[in-house]
């Protein structure tokens, strides 16, 4: 763990108030990932089986090859689906190079042990975010299924 490394992780809005040791800790739980653009991390209707932060990039939040919702620093996705052990609702693809924080199913609840009020915080905000999609989604869905109303008649 390098110091310009702990200064990354503790600019993530999360992070801010974590001491050095537990940023220290925060590293050592988790994996960091550069993935190229375009590349699939999270696909619709899998098990959760990775929590993930991200460090820098942008990626797009997809339902039923929809797009969602666009992630950017600081963004958390699959805490839901990890914690639950549920299928993941969406589809989550990299719009550009992205740095991506890691977290396999243990390191998340090692996590958990370690910071619980740092892990409810995120798992909140997934759920707020998850149920953002879900009407995002049916309004969709509507909007496909409604007559056209006729305008410029």
């Amino acid at each position: 763990m390098t110091q310009p490394h702990l200064q990354r992780l503790a600019a993530l809005q999360e992070f801010v108030h974590c001491t050095t040791r537990t940023l220290s800790e925060i590293d050592r739980l988790s994996t960091v990932i550069t993935a190229p653009p375009d590349r699939a991390i999270f696909w619709e209707g899998t098990i959760g089986r990775q929590v993930c932060a991200v460090l820098e990039g942008s990626l797009v939040v997809t339902r039923d090859g929809v797009p969602l919702e666009t992630l950017r620093r600081g963004d958390w996705f699959g805490a839901l689906g990890v914690a639950h052990r549920r299928n993941i609702t969406t589809s989550v693809r990299t719009l550009e190079n992205c740095d991506l924080l890691v977290f396999s199913p243990r390191e998340f609840a090692s996590l958990r042990w370690r910071c619980p009020g740092l892990v409810t915080r995120i798992e909140a905000v997934n759920r707020v975010h998850d149920d953002q999609r879900a009407a995002l989604s049916a309004l969709s869905a509507r909007a496909e299924r409604a007559p056209s109303s006729g305008a410029g008649r």
